[in-house]
């Protein structure tokens, strides 16, 4: 296993490392700290408490994610996730409010854009809501051109890209 320390401050330090079943109570506990704003965000709808608790499990459990986590001081403050269903993997991020605006979710994006091309994939297909303004900002840092769907942006991302090593 890669793990990867970045300084985040002089009181903290960030842990990148891929997710295992052994984190699942982090995980969940994570997805369930975001806010009604943030949930709706991350999965582009409302979701209930239980079904965000089914799909930590499911997405742990099974072979079609892989999942990299950031840690500080042992908490999990950030997931990032790459789904290999569809002609495309898709990606999924999301960091606690708190720690947002550090680097956190752009470390993240190089970690899961690597884990997809080492499957052999070149791109990886983005989503995100219209307003969701600091994950366009971080997908435009990697050269997603977005198009409108409805109220939902989509765009392809390159794993080919000049990434720090996960």
């Amino acid at each position: 296993m890669n793990v990867i320390f970045t300084k985040l401050t002089s009181a903290a330090n960030v842990v990148f490392r891929p997710l295992a079943t052994g984190d699942l109570d982090s995980f969940r506990a994570h997805l369930l700290r975001l806010n009604k704003q943030d949930r709706y965000s991350r999965f582009e709808g409302s979701v209930a408490d239980t079904v965000v608790a089914d799909y930590a499990e499911y997405s742990l459990r099974t072979a079609c994610s892989t999942a990299y986590g950031a840690f500080i001081d042992g908490a999990l403050v950030g997931v990032g996730e790459v789904f290999f269903f569809g002609e495309l993997p898709e990606i999924a991020l999301s960091v606690d409010r708190e720690f947002r605006r550090q680097g956190i979710g752009r470390r993240l994006m190089e970690c899961v854009l690597q884990d997809a091309g080492k499957f052999g994939f070149d791109s990886i297909t983005f989503h995100c809501l219209a307003d969701n303004c600091g994950v366009r900002t971080l997908a435009k840092n990697f050269g997603v051109k977005f198009q409108f769907d409805g109220s939902e942006l989509i765009g392809t991302i390159w794993t080919n890209q000049e990434l720090e090593r996960c």
